[in-house]
């Protein structure tokens, strides 16, 4: 026998290695998937509305998946979202965590909602936010707005 093994020979413990690395992998890819589909479905059943928006491009619309992705392969893409729209009084305080989640969010439209301080304190933990809409919205003093202007001083807080 050679002393030497040919590189397409593996051993068990190679093996289990590159087994272990592809679980690991998965498991990732799918907690990222499912977490992504609830806070869109939580989002969809609070009224909203979400988009993924090209700030860079004077705002257009963009696909929430990459385009050259086949149809069929739509449902094990996780959905890209940086734009919500959430309108309405029945947004508050507790609403506010599922936006949090938005990993990336950018934009966030809550107009006529009753979020207090406490929940535009929450709003801060959003650090690459770049717009925030506050049309109608009279339970937020105007101290708490400077406050988190200074905290993400990027952020157009349009009221």
């Amino acid at each position: 026998m050679s002393r030497y093994r040919r590189w397409t020979t593996f051993s068990i413990r190679s093996l289990s290695v590159f087994c272990v690395i592809v679980a690991f992998l998965l498991a990732f890819w799918t907690h990222r998937l499912r977490t992504s589909y609830r806070i869109v479905r939580e989002v969809r059943l609070l009224g909203g509305q979400f988009w993924n928006v090209a700030f860079d491009q004077g705002g257009r619309i963009l696909s929430p998946r990459p385009d050259w992705l086949p149809t069929f392969l739509h449902p094990m893409v996780p959905i890209d979202v940086n734009y919500v729209y959430l309108p309405g009084e029945n947004i508050g305080d507790a609403q506010i965590d599922v936006v949090v989640a938005f990993s990336n969010l950018r934009g966030l439209n809550i107009s006529g909602s009753v979020i207090t301080d406490d929940g535009l304190r929450k709003l801060q933990r959003c650090t690459n936010l770049q717009e925030l809409q506050l049309y109608d919205v009279t339970t937020v003093s105007d101290n708490a707005i400077a406050k988190f202007c200074r905290a993400i001083p990027g952020c157009d807080v349009q009221r």
